[in-house]
């Protein structure tokens, strides 16, 4: 969870002073109020909360696991290794970050903002799902703190991070990211929610974009840094630019065509 990425043109009045308030109070609610225990790496730092379950052990376990899914995306994004350490949380189970946060419900998939990300442990260990939530809160931090995109099209940024994940797990669609849904693409920027699916075609449609520039990244992360400050734009002056008008517009600066020139290519590549 990216906090927000918004899908619809309808932002409520006074959002971006609620979504800051929120911020601050869901950050120091994770902070504190808990008897932490710090594990250090080589790039992060780890905060943990005692349990039966959760000892040092299994604590540097998920430090490794944050520190390969850092190294996996600078190496993507070709970015540096952030030089002050990133802080993650590591919660005992999902009631307690559910709590902390003052979730009505339990939040077993963990949560990010800005510059920080906790996830909660799992009793059988470190499993391949509980790896990819790792990797999206590493991907999320990354592109909050050093492409400057707290906010984004979810189609981009939320495909991004799911790229991300992919490529630490070694997924084998990375190479070949074909299309998994025939729906157009505008469909999904200009609906009022987004499916996972969007999600799943947007994560293809940045790989494609990857591998058409050689594996530069330079393009796709001006791409997701635009659409931030797209976004940003029309929280301040909703209506006054239609938002998947804003996207078409973004995506042609930076690659040269619209997103439906875009989409186009990408399924023609990879057709069956």
């Amino acid at each position: 969870m990216l906090f927000p990425l918004l899908a619809t043109a309808q932002v409520p009045k006074n959002f971006l002073s609620d979504v800051q308030r929120q911020i601050a109070f869901i950050s120091d609610s994770v902070r504190g109020g808990q008897s932490w225990t710090a594990v250090n790496g080589a790039h992060i730092t780890l905060n943990y909360v005692s349990s039966p379950n959760l000892g040092p052990e299994k604590a540097a376990q998920y430090r490794d696991a944050f520190e390969g899914a850092l190294s996996s995306d600078c190496k993507t994004l070709n970015l540096d290794l952030p030089a002050d350490k990133v802080v993650f949380y590591l919660y005992p189970d999902a009631k307690a970050l559910g709590k902390a946060v003052g979730s009505p419900v339990p939040l077993p998939e963990g949560i990010s903002f800005n510059d920080w990300a906790a996830v909660v442990d799992d009793p059988k260990g470190l499993t391949s799902d509980l790896k990819g939530l790792v990797a999206e809160g590493a991907a999320r931090v990354l592109i909050h703190t050093k492409l400057d995109a707290p906010y984004g099209c979810p189609l981009f940024t939320d495909g991004l991070v799911q790229l991300l994940r992919s490529t630490f797990l070694n997924e084998a669609w990375t190479s070949r990211p074909a299309s998994a849904d025939a729906t157009p693409l505008r469909k999904f920027v200009a609906a009022p929610q987004t499916p996972q699916i969007a999600i799943t075609q947007g994560s293809r449609l940045c790989a494609y974009l990857l591998q058409e520039d050689h594996g530069d990244p330079t393009r796709l992360k001006q791409l997701i840094t635009e659409l931030s400050k797209q976004r940003l734009a029309d929280l301040r002056s909703p209506g006054k630019l239609a938002w998947d008008a804003r996207v078409e517009h973004t995506c042609a600066e930076v690659f040269g065509k619209n997103l439906d020139g875009l989409e186009a290519a990408w399924r023609a590549k990879y057709k069956s």
